[in-house]
Protein backbone atom coordinates (compact mmCIF):
# COMPACT_ATOMS: atom_id res chain seq x y z
CA UNK A 1 0.00 0.00 0.00
CA UNK A 2 1.25 3.56 -1.21
CA UNK A 3 2.21 5.69 1.98
CA UNK A 4 2.27 9.58 1.82
CA UNK A 5 4.47 10.93 4.09
CA UNK A 6 5.41 14.07 5.91
CA UNK A 7 7.95 14.92 8.61
CA UNK A 8 9.05 18.35 10.42
CA UNK A 9 11.72 18.84 12.48
CA UNK A 10 10.96 21.61 14.57
CA UNK A 11 13.29 21.09 17.59
CA UNK A 12 16.31 23.25 15.40
CA UNK A 13 17.17 26.56 15.23
CA UNK A 14 16.67 25.84 11.13
CA UNK A 15 13.18 23.85 10.97
CA UNK A 16 12.77 21.63 8.27
CA UNK A 17 10.30 19.70 6.59
CA UNK A 18 9.73 16.84 3.71
CA UNK A 19 7.19 14.81 1.95
CA UNK A 20 8.03 11.50 0.32
CA UNK A 21 6.60 9.10 -0.79
CA UNK A 22 7.02 4.87 0.48
CA UNK A 23 5.67 2.81 -2.69
CA UNK A 24 6.18 -0.46 -3.50
CA UNK A 25 8.85 -0.68 -1.20
CA UNK A 26 10.96 2.35 -2.27
CA UNK A 27 10.98 5.22 -0.26
CA UNK A 28 11.13 8.41 -2.30
CA UNK A 29 11.78 12.11 -1.49
CA UNK A 30 9.80 15.05 -2.81
CA UNK A 31 10.42 18.25 -1.32
CA UNK A 32 12.44 19.41 1.81
CA UNK A 33 12.62 22.73 2.69
CA UNK A 34 13.15 25.01 5.32
CA UNK A 35 10.15 26.90 7.20
CA UNK A 36 9.86 29.63 9.70
CA UNK A 37 11.16 29.54 13.21
CA UNK A 38 8.85 31.73 14.67
CA UNK A 39 6.11 30.77 17.09
CA UNK A 40 3.62 32.67 15.34
CA UNK A 41 4.32 31.21 12.17
CA UNK A 42 4.36 27.63 13.25
CA UNK A 43 0.61 28.14 15.06
CA UNK A 44 -0.51 30.58 12.00
CA UNK A 45 0.55 28.62 9.02
CA UNK A 46 2.97 25.33 9.78
CA UNK A 47 -0.19 23.95 11.85
CA UNK A 48 -2.94 24.74 8.72
CA UNK A 49 -1.00 23.28 6.39
CA UNK A 50 0.02 20.17 8.49
CA UNK A 51 -4.41 19.49 9.18
CA UNK A 52 -4.37 19.76 4.97
CA UNK A 53 -1.80 17.13 4.38
CA UNK A 54 -3.46 15.00 7.01
CA UNK A 55 -6.98 15.54 5.68
CA UNK A 56 -5.27 14.88 2.23
CA UNK A 57 -3.85 11.18 3.82
CA UNK A 58 -0.68 12.05 4.58
CA UNK A 59 1.19 10.26 7.53
CA UNK A 60 2.49 13.46 9.12
CA UNK A 61 5.24 13.01 12.04
CA UNK A 62 6.72 16.32 13.84
CA UNK A 63 9.87 16.48 15.98
CA UNK A 64 9.29 19.10 18.39
CA UNK A 65 9.66 20.04 21.81
CA UNK A 66 6.13 20.67 22.99
CA UNK A 67 2.94 20.49 21.37
CA UNK A 68 2.40 23.65 19.25
CA UNK A 69 1.97 22.02 15.52
CA UNK A 70 0.56 18.57 16.50
CA UNK A 71 -2.12 19.54 18.67
CA UNK A 72 -5.28 18.69 17.64
CA UNK A 73 -4.08 18.18 13.99
CA UNK A 74 -4.46 14.26 14.14
CA UNK A 75 -0.26 14.56 13.20
CA UNK A 76 1.90 12.45 15.57
CA UNK A 77 4.44 14.11 17.82
CA UNK A 78 7.86 12.01 17.34
CA UNK A 79 11.30 12.83 19.37
CA UNK A 80 13.92 10.88 18.26
CA UNK A 81 14.07 9.82 22.11
CA UNK A 82 10.66 8.71 22.36
CA UNK A 83 10.61 4.75 22.36
CA UNK A 84 9.48 2.97 19.67
CA UNK A 85 7.05 -0.40 19.86
CA UNK A 86 10.30 -2.63 20.81
CA UNK A 87 11.74 -0.15 23.15
CA UNK A 88 14.61 1.05 21.06
CA UNK A 89 14.79 4.84 20.65
CA UNK A 90 12.60 6.13 17.21
CA UNK A 91 16.64 7.79 16.64
CA UNK A 92 17.89 4.03 16.31
CA UNK A 93 15.07 2.07 14.70
CA UNK A 94 14.47 4.58 12.15
CA UNK A 95 18.38 4.63 11.44
CA UNK A 96 18.16 1.15 10.89
CA UNK A 97 15.29 1.47 8.90
CA UNK A 98 17.66 3.94 6.99
CA UNK A 99 20.33 1.51 6.63
CA UNK A 100 18.36 -0.67 5.30
CA UNK A 101 16.43 1.18 2.47
CA UNK A 102 20.25 1.98 1.67
CA UNK A 103 21.39 -1.15 1.58
CA UNK A 104 18.66 -2.39 -0.76
CA UNK A 105 19.30 0.91 -3.19
CA UNK A 106 15.28 1.79 -2.13
CA UNK A 107 15.42 5.09 -1.12
CA UNK A 108 15.77 7.89 -3.50
CA UNK A 109 16.71 11.44 -2.52
CA UNK A 110 16.06 14.64 -4.21
CA UNK A 111 18.07 15.65 -7.18
CA UNK A 112 21.34 17.27 -6.96
CA UNK A 113 21.11 17.12 -2.83
CA UNK A 114 24.84 15.76 -2.46
CA UNK A 115 25.78 14.00 0.30
CA UNK A 116 23.35 16.64 2.95
CA UNK A 117 20.89 13.40 3.50
CA UNK A 118 24.10 10.64 4.34
CA UNK A 119 23.93 10.46 8.36
CA UNK A 120 27.09 9.54 9.96
CA UNK A 121 27.86 6.19 10.97
CA UNK A 122 29.31 7.17 14.25
CA UNK A 123 25.30 9.08 15.25
CA UNK A 124 24.98 6.22 17.48
CA UNK A 125 27.10 3.66 19.60
CA UNK A 126 25.58 0.62 21.60
CA UNK A 127 26.82 -1.64 24.48
CA UNK A 128 25.55 -3.80 26.75
CA UNK A 129 25.44 -3.22 30.48
CA UNK A 130 26.44 -5.39 33.70
CA UNK A 131 22.25 -6.44 32.98
CA UNK A 132 22.96 -7.58 29.87
CA UNK A 133 20.51 -4.70 28.14
CA UNK A 134 21.92 -2.87 25.25
CA UNK A 135 22.50 1.17 26.30
CA UNK A 136 22.86 3.18 23.43
CA UNK A 137 24.98 6.47 23.19
CA UNK A 138 23.50 9.05 20.89
CA UNK A 139 25.63 11.94 19.14
CA UNK A 140 23.37 14.30 19.26
CA UNK A 141 25.23 17.07 17.85
CA UNK A 142 26.33 15.37 14.76
CA UNK A 143 22.70 15.48 14.00
CA UNK A 144 21.34 18.06 11.31
CA UNK A 145 17.55 19.24 10.70
CA UNK A 146 18.70 17.28 7.24
CA UNK A 147 19.25 14.21 9.39
CA UNK A 148 16.44 14.78 11.38
CA UNK A 149 14.03 14.82 8.34
CA UNK A 150 15.16 11.64 6.34
CA UNK A 151 15.29 9.63 9.90
CA UNK A 152 11.75 10.67 10.60
CA UNK A 153 10.93 9.50 6.64
CA UNK A 154 12.14 6.13 6.98
CA UNK A 155 10.70 5.29 10.73
CA UNK A 156 7.58 6.38 8.85
CA UNK A 157 7.86 3.56 6.92
CA UNK A 158 7.52 1.22 9.53
CA UNK A 159 5.29 3.50 12.03
CA UNK A 160 1.86 3.34 12.38
CA UNK A 161 -0.23 5.39 14.64
CA UNK A 162 -3.14 3.65 16.83
CA UNK A 163 -6.66 4.45 14.73
CA UNK A 164 -4.40 4.73 11.66
CA UNK A 165 -5.72 2.47 8.48
CA UNK A 166 -2.78 0.47 8.77
CA UNK A 167 -3.27 -0.25 12.63
CA UNK A 168 -7.01 -1.08 11.87
CA UNK A 169 -5.84 -3.35 9.18
CA UNK A 170 -3.77 -5.03 10.97
CA UNK A 171 -6.48 -5.54 14.18
CA UNK A 172 -9.00 -7.01 11.35
CA UNK A 173 -6.35 -9.38 9.80
CA UNK A 174 -7.97 -12.41 11.19
CA UNK A 175 -11.86 -11.32 10.40
CA UNK A 176 -11.36 -10.02 6.78
CA UNK A 177 -14.98 -10.09 5.89
CA UNK A 178 -16.66 -8.94 9.33
CA UNK A 179 -16.82 -5.18 10.31
CA UNK A 180 -17.28 -5.41 14.71
CA UNK A 181 -20.45 -3.45 15.46
CA UNK A 182 -19.05 -2.91 19.30
CA UNK A 183 -15.71 -2.40 21.06
CA UNK A 184 -12.95 -0.65 20.74
CA UNK A 185 -12.28 -1.72 17.17
CA UNK A 186 -15.72 -0.46 16.28
CA UNK A 187 -15.00 2.99 17.64
CA UNK A 188 -11.64 2.74 15.63
CA UNK A 189 -13.96 2.05 12.38
CA UNK A 190 -16.18 5.07 13.53
CA UNK A 191 -12.97 7.26 13.45
CA UNK A 192 -12.07 6.28 10.61
CA UNK A 193 -15.79 6.71 8.53
CA UNK A 194 -15.39 9.90 9.77
CA UNK A 195 -11.89 10.86 8.40
CA UNK A 196 -12.83 9.71 5.64
CA UNK A 197 -15.95 12.10 4.75
CA UNK A 198 -13.47 14.67 5.38
CA UNK A 199 -11.20 13.79 2.54
CA UNK A 200 -13.78 13.79 0.35
CA UNK A 201 -14.70 16.66 1.77
CA UNK A 202 -11.69 18.83 2.04
CA UNK A 203 -11.87 22.08 3.58
CA UNK A 204 -12.70 24.78 0.62
CA UNK A 205 -10.32 27.55 1.66
CA UNK A 206 -6.94 27.02 -0.12
CA UNK A 207 -4.03 28.00 1.74
CA UNK A 208 -0.93 30.09 -0.04
CA UNK A 209 2.55 28.49 -0.59
CA UNK A 210 4.32 25.43 -1.40
CA UNK A 211 1.91 23.35 -3.66
CA UNK A 212 2.16 19.57 -2.45
CA UNK A 213 -1.02 18.20 -4.53
CA UNK A 214 -4.07 19.32 -5.81
CA UNK A 215 -5.59 20.05 -2.16
CA UNK A 216 -2.85 20.99 -0.50
CA UNK A 217 -0.30 23.35 0.11
CA UNK A 218 2.61 24.19 2.70
CA UNK A 219 4.23 27.47 3.38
Amino acid sequence: MQQKIAVFALSFAAPMWASAVFDDGVLTFGEVKKISAKLKDQETKVKPAVVKLMNSGFKVLVDEVSPIVTAGTGASLIKLSSKHRDERPVLVAGLERYRELKRLSAIVFPPKSGERFNIPEDVVESEFNSSGDEVYRINWPVLTADHVVTILACYATIYHPVASAAYIAGLNADIPDKKPTSGIVAAFNRILNARHINDVNPSPEPLTGLVIDDSTRIL
